[in-house]
């Protein structure tokens, strides 16, 4: 094979892989978005914070429900339900102007999750 056949073949399969590459990241991409939104599920990450480089916690908004859950580089665990914090804490806000909860809610009226005003809030009620 002369030299521009040779140039010619490797460019073609060269071309043919990086077609099969970006093929397979925009399936991959748009199959995984339509399955969630398939289900008909309002799957929001609404807070995270990291313990370590493999190991994070996660408040999870799904529906109306939050769920606090343990992520690690080999398993997912459900820690926690807060919807009834969550519940309980727009409640209090709507019910007095004058009574602050230390979680807030934004501008759309849901609440603001922070593990900082997570922790607050559960150790304020453990003392009661």
């Amino acid at each position: 094979m002369p030299n521009g056949e040779l140039l010619q073949s490797l460019l073609i399969v060269v071309g043919f892989l990086v077609g099969v590459f970006l093929l397979s990241n925009f399936l991959k991409k748009n199959l995984t978005q339509k399955k969630i939104h398939s289900l008909g599920v309002n799957f929001k990450i609404v807070s995270r914070l990291p313990l370590s480089n493999k190991v994070s916690l996660y408040i999870i908004q799904i529906g109306n429900h939050y769920i606090l859950i343990g992520v690690s580089d080999q398993n997912v665990t459900a820690i926690a339900d807060l919807t009834k914090v969550m519940q309980s804490s727009s409640q209090r806000s709507q019910s007095s102007n004058f009574e602050t909860s230390s979680i807030q809610s934004d501008e759309l009226g849901e609440p603001h999750l922070s593990f900082k005003n997570f922790l607050k809030e559960t150790f304020k009620r453990s003392k009661n």
